[in-house]
């Protein structure tokens, strides 16, 4: 399924990349109207489209975020909807593994005894076999990886962030369904003519979790 790392990640951003401005705490931000512009560019005709994917933007809590259709078309003079989304990161997520952490019925570890419980395996939750027994933990410290390996870490987290009710514009079920899409068709749409592949769809991801 290598094949579907349609899209390469690099470090340095090119000519014509969004403006990165640098707040008082001296942290990155960059304009969601900028990452929306960039995404209505993508058509159902377009090749792949290498993005720079920078760091997150720091949006602080309860900032808004959109559906993944409303988050490409948008109103472009506004950056955030009435919507509030306040998940958590991957890294947040594999570092908070403690009992209560992580909304059953997800779990970051097996439990023998009674009252027990398995650690959650990745593809308990969604479709294919990528990342085979791996459970959602161990797909998450892999932070290495670009392209699947990236919307693995960050469809795990939406998954626990949807779970505990802290993205209202994506359910447990939406996730699957990007998830999904993405590993049958190599890309995902969340509108008709549009195609993200992986670099997109972590962007998306990203909007979701601002802390």
């Amino acid at each position: 399924m290598t094949g579907h790392d349609n899209s390469s990640q690099t470090n340095a951003a090119p000519s014509g990349a969004p403006v990165v401005l640098v707040n008082g705490a001296g942290r990155a931000a960059v304009s969601f109207r900028e990452h929306r512009r960039r995404l209505l560019k993508i058509s159902v005709t377009a090749p792949p489209v290498v993005m720079t994917l920078v760091s997150r933007p720091t949006l602080g809590a309860n900032l808004g975020c959109d559906t993944p259709s409303g988050f490409l078309s948008g109103n472009l003079s506004r950056p955030y909807t009435s919507q509030s989304c306040s998940g958590r990161t991957p890294g947040y997520w594999k570092n908070h593994t403690g009992t209560g952490d992580w909304p059953a019925p997800y779990y970051p570890a097996t439990v023998t005894g009674t009252g027990g419980h398995q650690a959650t395996r990745f593809h308990d939750v969604f479709s294919g076999s990528f990342f085979g027994t791996q459970t959602f933990l161990e797909v998450m410290q892999n932070s290495s990886g670009g392209g699947t390996y990236a919307v693995g870490n960050h469809a795990a987290a939406a998954i626990l962030n949807a779970a505990k009710g802290w993205t209202p514009v994506l359910s447990v079920g939406q996730v699957q369904n990007i998830w999904s899409e993405y590993m049958s068709r190599g890309y995902f749409e969340p509108t008709a003519g549009a195609k993200w592949y992986a670099p997109e769809i972590v962007v998306y991801l990203k909007t979701t979790m601002p802390l």
